[in-house]
């Protein structure tokens, strides 16, 4: 496997539309921002490998890898007689209206892991921040 990461988005993005910086809300390295209640867009991306790997995503130990959906492309690249085959697997959490974490969720570890039989695990992850929503209040 060449790379893999881990992303969170504000809108959902599409396999043939790398998110933006504007799709990405404010987030520090090695932490990503919820806000509670809100939903937001995760993907773990794999890029590379044959056979495809197989993904999973947690909140701490819990997983997430039944409510999200499995998308695997393959493509080739390259001249003839010298084409490559490139695998991308990726599974989205909220593609059908976002992951929403609670206050509960801050502090949690956010984990991707990607898994080829035979081969050790590769996991990327990072710490959830859930921020409170601010409260309007009326005089």
């Amino acid at each position: 496997m060449r790379r893999l990461y881990l992303t969170v988005e504000d809108t959902p993005t599409t396999a043939d539309r790398e998110p933006t910086e504007s799709d990405r809300s404010p987030s520090t390295a090695g932490r990503v921002r919820f806000v509670d209640g809100r939903a937001r867009y995760v993907r773990c991306v794999a890029v590379g490998g044959y056979p495809a790997p197989s993904l999973h995503l947690y909140v701490n130990e819990r997983d997430l890898t039944a409510s999200t959906r499995l998308v695997a492309e393959l493509s080739m690249h390259g001249q003839p007689g010298l084409r490559m085959l490139m695998t991308r697997t990726e599974r989205r959490a909220g593609s059908t209206g976002g992951l929403v974490l609670t206050v509960d969720d801050d502090g949690s570890r956010l984990r991707c892991v990607a898994t080829v039989p035979g081969l050790s695990s590769n996991i990327t992850e990072t710490i959830i921040d859930v921020h409170c929503k601010r409260m309007l209040s009326v005089l």
